[in-house]
């Protein structure tokens, strides 16, 4: 799948070459069985056709092969949603007031219920996962045809071409010795089968947008500029909050004819200069690249949460940002005035608890915090009281400690 993860390249590239094994070592086996069923019952090749019709070779051939996909692509969803937690790993920890070691993909699922950004996340992995199965199967089938049917039949052509005289694809195939055929087998039904999928996905892609752009999609990116050495700019920190807040994006599209991301770099400079005013842009993004906020608190902050992770000094709960985010956004946007606010967690705090009152979003523009299962944006303080009433716990579990 065609998507993005924090993780460690070495660990990566085991992971991989782990895969592409279990996939040729499954494959192979599912071939295998094929053959030897198909000899016991006269010898009859197996293709796709006889896969469909039913013989015994070839159900057993199929059942293997969905049993191979089926099995690689829960291995896929299950490292990524590892790549997910080790990366959060802190945050959860914080959260759920457990130790980092004993931190595992159900404190993961946990926490992600209460936060949209990992929320979205592990939905569209699943959602990938459902129809990875279906275009691992039929990218199987095609790499099983080919190497039983078509590369026998390009051996022995090519045998006879080089013999001058006839030689058939078995005896082709035999004449490589067992440890080159099953070595061309595998090497030519990962091509094949990757060479199939590819496409699947892609159009797979386009018509279920499979590989949306997620907030969590931005936070990596950041995460991997921070790693390469690169300073985090207000203009990322704001990408994150106009990813976590379509509302924001499509305000930004009416004002500029473009959403954020897609903005030149002055325009996203321009927006970043007025969006600072309602949220501290610049104090995020100096506390990332000083090492006293991890990149990864993002996936708290769009949502006015807080974590927990205290690095060298207590975390303050951001109260009220969202509200006054959005109060902001009516005056910037809709009103057109110049906005005198001191861009102060403090002072947005204030004005929060000033508003009675939440901008209607603009016609025909739909309710986005119900489609991605987020709770309202509401005017009262309720949430600002949940926010507080778990900064007290978490200082007195601190205190306990």
């Amino acid at each position: 799948m065609a998507h993005t993860e924090a993780h460690d390249p070495t660990k990566e590239l085991g992971y991989l070459a782990k895969r592409s094994g279990l996939y040729m070592a499954g494959k192979g086996a599912a071939e295998a069985v094929g053959e030897t069923l198909a000899e016991s019952q006269g010898g009859q090749m197996l293709g796709l056709s006889t896969m469909l019709g039913g013989s015994a070779a070839g159900l057993v051939t199929v059942g293997l092969a969905a049993g191979v996909s089926a099995t690689l692509t829960q291995m896929d969803y299950i490292h990524r949603k590892d790549n997910i937690k080790d990366m959060y790993k802190e945050e959860i920890a914080a959260r759920l007031h457990k130790p980092l070691n004993k931190i595992s993909r159900e404190d993961l699922d946990t926490v992600a219920k209460e936060n949209a950004v990992l929320g979205d996340e592990l939905r569209q992995i699943k959602k990938q996962r459902t129809f990875g199965v279906a275009m691992s199967f039929v990218a199987s089938m095609a790499a099983l045809s080919v190497v039983i049917l078509a590369l026998p039949a390009i051996a022995g052509a090519v045998a006879t071409a080089a013999a001058g005289t006839a030689v058939t694809g078995a005896a082709a195939m035999h004449s490589l010795g067992w440890g080159g055929a099953l070595a061309l087998k595998a090497i030519t039904g990962l091509i094949t089968y990757n060479a199939v999928k590819h496409p699947l996905h892609h159009v797979a892609d386009k018509l279920f947008d499979l590989d949306y752009s997620t907030t969590h999609d931005h936070i990596v990116g950041l995460k991997r500029d921070q790693e390469a050495g690169r300073n985090i700019t207000r203009e990322q920190v704001l990408s994150v909050y106009a990813s976590a807040h379509p509302t924001l994006d499509h305000m930004i599209k009416r004002e500029y004819g473009k959403k954020f991301d897609a903005l030149s770099p002055d325009q996203k400079s321009l927006v970043a200069v007025e969006m600072a005013k309602l949220i501290p842009l610049d104090k995020i993004a100096t506390d990332i690249n000083s090492g006293k906020v991890n990149v990864t608190e993002l996936a708290f902050a769009v949502e006015g949460q807080i974590s927990g992770v205290q690095n060298g000094r207590p975390v303050e709960e951001k109260t009220g940002l969202v509200n006054a985010l959005f109060t902001g956004i009516k005056n910037t946007f809709r009103v057109k005035t110049t906005i005198e606010r001191d861009p102060t967690h403090e002072r947005i705090s204030a004005i929060a608890s000033e508003t009675t009152t939440v901008t209607t979003r603009p016609e025909g523009m739909g309710n986005h915090v119900q489609r991605l299962g987020r709770a309202p944006l509401s005017a009262d303080l309720a949430h600002v009281e949940r926010i507080d009433q778990q900064r007290e716990q978490q200082q007195l579990a601190t205190q306990q400690v």
